[in-house]
């Protein structure tokens, strides 16, 4: 894992015992909103998470820490590395002991339904809740908070530089030059890179028109795939399209995922409103809805969002942006435009 930054303080002796806790956060987004701890006694944001057990590994705590902390239950397939943050600092609780803490941060899916959480007394007594907040509110109030206490100090400003990467790193407009839509049909893959490719000025591929001919018949696959390879190949460009044969391939060249993980009932709305619509991702215009789309939607859920988020954890250092709801995904591409 990279490491983010360290923070030594200096304020023990060399000579002094170091005592290792180390920990797993998780950085949960819900649309453009993060998933955050919020202490209503000290007034501040953490990323739900905590020390690692000896008998468990980095992951298992997570899940655990996550589930007491906040209530919200992590997909295990959907873990992928974020970076390290290296902490050390005199003992609040020993006498000539270094307090050395390692603190791993996962980014990670959650699933909808919460459970209740199950807090220590130090938890009860900070009063966490769950908060989901935008960046700006988040590194707001951790901007200003202060302690009498160094320890919760330093953890606080810790989360607070956290946060700021975070924020340069999915909102850098820059760093998008290679963009891949990906979701199940009808979830409007299409419709949303149109918008992206407005709002980046980035130039926009259609895999539909490169598949599919106006007389509904289709070019070969090595066609396909040499018009595919060449593509990746250029210096930006946005991607719409699903094709799960071709998921690495693009995951694989892009910086920028944007993945609509709708429901199925949302995307079986969205192939029946599309009937009759001229459009500008494919050859012609659909007079009834297709057999084939509705097998697909309903087998997307178990055939290919799995084959996803395995690809999402082999490759840690893409920019993952996931929308539950068309709300988000709008809200996402009209905040970006004021």
């Amino acid at each position: 894992m990279k490491t983010l930054f360290e923070i030594d303080l200096n304020d023990y002796k060399d000579t002094d015992a170091v005592f290792r806790r180390p920990s797993a956060r998780a950085i949960i987004f819900q649309g453009d909103k993060i998933a955050l701890v919020y202490s209503k006694k000290e007034k501040y944001f953490k990323f739900p998470g905590g020390g690692i057990h000896d008998d468990e590994d980095k992951k298992e705590a997570l899940i655990r820490e996550v589930r007491e902390e906040s209530g919200m239950v992590v997909i295990p397939d959907s873990i992928r590395e974020f970076g390290s943050v290296l902490r050390r600092q005199k003992s609040d609780k020993s006498e000539n002991t270094i307090f050395e803490q390692e603190n791993y941060y996962y980014y990670c899916d959650v699933q909808d339904e919460l459970v209740d959480q199950d807090l220590d007394d130090y938890e009860e007594d900070a009063g966490f809740v769950l908060r989901v907040v935008d960046l700006d509110t988040a590194i707001a109030a951790n901007d200003i908070y202060t302690s009498e206490s160094c320890f919760n100090e330093v953890m606080i400003k810790r989360e607070l530089r956290v946060l700021k990467l975070i924020k340069g790193e999915m909102f850098n407009q820059l760093s998008m030059k290679k963009v891949i839509v990906l979701g199940c049909s009808g979830s409007g893959k299409s419709t949303f890179a149109i918008k992206l490719h407005e709002k980046l000025g980035l130039p926009l591929y259609h895999l539909d028109n490169i598949w599919w001919k106006a007389d509904k018949t289709h070019v070969s696959r090595d066609e396909f795939d040499a018009k595919l390879d060449k593509l990746v190949k250029l210096d930006s460009w946005i991607i719409d399209g699903d094709y799960s044969r071709t998921y690495e391939k693009r995951i694989a060249a892009c910086d920028t995922i944007f993945f609509l993980n709708y429901s199925e009932d949302t995307c079986m709305d969205g192939i029946s409103k599309r009937v009759g619509q001229t459009r500008p991702d494919i050859p012609w215009t659909e007079e009834k809805i297709d057999p084939e789309l509705v097998e697909l939607v309903r087998n997307y859920e178990k055939e290919n969002r799995p084959k996803l988020l395995e690809l999402f954890a082999q490759y840690p250092e893409k920019n993952v942006i996931t929308f539950k709801t068309r709300e988000e995904a709008d809200k996402w591409i009209t905040e970006r435009q004021q």
